[in-house]
């Protein structure tokens, strides 16, 4: 099963922390989590921070996880690429539009959940 969360947002009003908060509530089911942050993003650092107390705060921080860095193929990425591979070396650098990084992800992917490579190819 996969499934999609919310992106992760912070000073959310009050009124919409508990609605935020039981859309989270699956992850704690999941086998691997994705976290996906856009590499043209001049604050994913700190959106990656906001995801990583989140975790802890719903006690999911101990699932497996990978990092996606995507839209590396922006202009804007170009800056923030560096930095981002220094802080984070086993990322994974992924263009969707330019469809980079994506054989790189699949291979992570059944590793992270120990499947066998022929059933992480696709179709």
């Amino acid at each position: 099963m996969l499934s999609d969360t919310v992106g992760f947002i912070r000073n959310l009003p009050h009124g919409l922390i508990a609605s935020f908060r039981s859309t989270l509530e699956e992850i704690c089911e999941a086998d691997l989590l994705l976290t996906i942050v856009d590499s043209t993003s001049p604050t994913a650092k700190e959106h990656l921070e906001i995801v990583r107390r989140t975790l802890e705060e719903i006690h999911a921080d101990h699932i497996p996880s990978l990092l996606v860095l995507n839209k590396t193929d922006c202009e804007e990425a170009a800056a923030n690429i560096a930095e981002l591979t220094a802080a984070f070396p086993d990322a994974i650098a992924l263009s969707a539009l330019e469809r980079k990084g994506l054989e790189t992800l699949r291979e992570r992917m059944a590793a992270a959940l120990s499947l066998p490579p022929r059933l992480a190819a696709p179709a």
